[in-house]
């Protein structure tokens, strides 16, 4: 018998596979480099804005998997023009890939900075980023196909040992940091749940690769409900440890609240030394991940749009351009600041605006179609 490969089914992916690409591209940098703002605006309940902050994100989420299931064989970059007409739907694709190529630049610089600080801290971080950049180009030029098993792989090894590894600060716990459990004013935790957008931010990948999900046995809805169940579970643990042992004071006072929380733990009489470079060991890889599909992402939608069948050129096109701008805002904080909130308000924009609207509009024109 001849076996012949199938090499169309390797450009395919399951439902439970798009959902492992959610949850992967959703705990990237951000569970390392945030949690400081979050711990000022929701003190001690920073826990409670993480899952309140999950449920009305899964939400967004899945209605762009409602958007999507009214065009079944067409991707975003077809059916957009189809509903807002071509100058606005170009306009809403340039907006597209001006988030991911802002989340890659981001994401990228926040990263060379951590390393440098707690890894390698005679190293520029503009090598670090740079080194990191080449890494994603390679993963990036490969087919869908293999980026999607490199992300699989990395995903199952990775985030349950940087579980492991960060819930040891639960031997530092002390609870009347965490106390009340329930605010008494939930105001306060209400507006500051759009500071836990970076932490889930990454699922517009829905919109470009839905075509790709078989839909056979597994509801796609339901399975990246269970992507934002995994990523929630994560962060309200991450909240609720990062608060027990700093208290919501010291937490947003410091850069990486993440970080000290292991430094605080102490395992007397063991060979474990600096736990929080096991921790890093674990958070690179996902880092790398979120940065490859972030660069495949834009490369994909301007391959799209010129007609070319290969994506390759453009990646190799637009990471110069994004080092740059990585490396350039490395060592400038405040102007990071501004590119941050720049691009969490396209993010929200985009999430509460455009999609509830395109949805409104396919489903208006569904209903004329009958």
């Amino acid at each position: 018998m001849i076996m012949v490969a199938n090499l169309e089914a390797k450009s395919k992916m399951s439902p439970w596979q798009l959902a492992i690409l959610v949850a992967a591209v959703g705990i990237g940098t951000e569970i390392i480099s945030g949690g400081r703002a979050l711990a000022e605006s929701a003190g001690e309940h920073e826990w409670l804005a993480f899952l309140l902050g999950g449920i009305l994100y899964c939400g967004v989420a899945l209605l762009m998997v409602k958007l999507s299931e009214y065009y079944p064989d067409q991707d975003f970059l077809e059916y957009i023009p189809q509903l807002w007409g071509k100058v606005l739907g170009s306009l809403i694709i340039a907006l597209l890939v001006l988030l991911f190529i802002g989340y890659f630049a981001l994401a990228l610089g926040n990263f060379s900075r951590v390393i440098t600080i707690f890894m390698f801290d005679r190293t520029p971080p503009e090598v670090i980023g740079i080194a990191m950049a080449i890494a994603c180009v390679y993963c990036a030029l490969q087919d869908f196909g293999t980026i999607l098993r490199i992300i699989q792989f990395i995903f199952i090894i990775t985030v349950p040992l940087f579980f492991l590894v960060f819930s040891t600060g639960a031997l530092s716990v002390q609870f009347d940091n965490v106390l009340p459990l329930w605010p008494q004013h939930i105001g306060k935790v209400l507006t500051s749940i759009p500071n836990t957008w970076g932490a889930y931010a990454g699922y517009e990948i829905i919109l470009l690769l839905f075509p790709l999900v078989y839909r056979r046995n597994t509801n796609p809805s339901i399975a990246v409900a269970s992507a934002f169940g995994c990523m929630g579970f994560i962060y309200v643990f991450f909240g609720f440890l990062t608060i027990g042992v700093l208290s919501a004071e010291n937490a947003k006072t410091l850069a990486y609240p993440a970080m000290e929380v292991v430094r605080f733990v102490e395992l007397p009489g063991t060979f474990l030394e600096r736990l929080e470079i096991y921790l890093l060991g674990a958070w690179i890889p996902n880092v790398f991940t979120s940065l490859a599909l972030y660069l495949y992402a834009p490369a994909y939608v301007l391959r799209r749009l010129c007609g070319h069948v290969d994506h390759r050129p453009w990646v190799l096109l637009i990471i110069p351009w994004l080092i740059f701008v990585s490396t350039f805002f490395t060592d400038m904080n405040l102007v990071v600041q501004t590119m941050a909130k720049g691009i969490k308000i396209v993010g929200l924009s985009f999430s509460f605006i455009i999609i509830p609207m395109s949805l409104a509009l396919a489903w208006l024109q569904k209903r004329r179609n009958q």
